[in-house]
């Protein structure tokens, strides 16, 4: 069974501390390069996450349109009212998993000032994801299931992220 880091929808409400422009990289070196084309891409992602925080990452092999349809999503989870996220939020908030509203986590010893989103592996029976009604957000359950799918694409990012050695391809 494949597990990954969850899946995450996050508003933020305070840009005071964001640099002015955020770095962009081609993830497609990192994909189909050499060892030393995806050591590069890792380095230039740990340097801009470093140092800004955030990054614009292009060539990454996901479809614009699930991308596109990914925000709209996020758009319409956090316009529901505070009362109808709040009943995403499990009690007790265990393994990370649906809503998180404003000023409810801490990232070093800060709280953070914006609400969120997560889910996880929906094959992960251990730590079950909390979702909206289908009838409070129609089809939501669903396209976000089959997004996380996509995140394997993403899993070698763990290796960069972690440091790790790199799988030969």
């Amino acid at each position: 069974m494949f597990t990954s880091r969850p899946l995450r929808f996050a508003r933020t409400y305070s840009l005071a501390q964001m640099h002015p422009t955020i770095p962009s990289i081609d993830f497609n070196p990192f994909l189909r390069g050499s060892a030393g084309d995806r050591q590069r891409t890792a380095s230039a992602i740990d340097e801009a996450l470093s140092s800004v925080g955030f990054i614009r990452l292009h060539n990454h092999g996901i479809e614009q349109r699930k991308v596109g349809a990914c925000f709209q999503w996020s758009k319409r989870l956090f316009a529901l009212s505070d009362s109808d996220k709040g009943a995403i939020h499990p009690s007790p908030r265990l393994h990370n998993r649906g809503y998180s509203g404003i000023g409810n986590e801490k990232v070093r010893d800060q709280i953070c000032m914006k609400e969120n989103f997560d889910c996880g592996n929906p094959e992960d029976d251990e730590r079950r994801n909390s979702w909206p009604t289908e009838e409070l957000l129609p089809g939501f359950r669903h396209f976000t299931e089959d997004f996380f799918q996509v995140q394997i694409l993403f899993k070698n990012v763990t290796y960069v992220l972690r440091g790790l050695t790199f799988p030969k391809t």
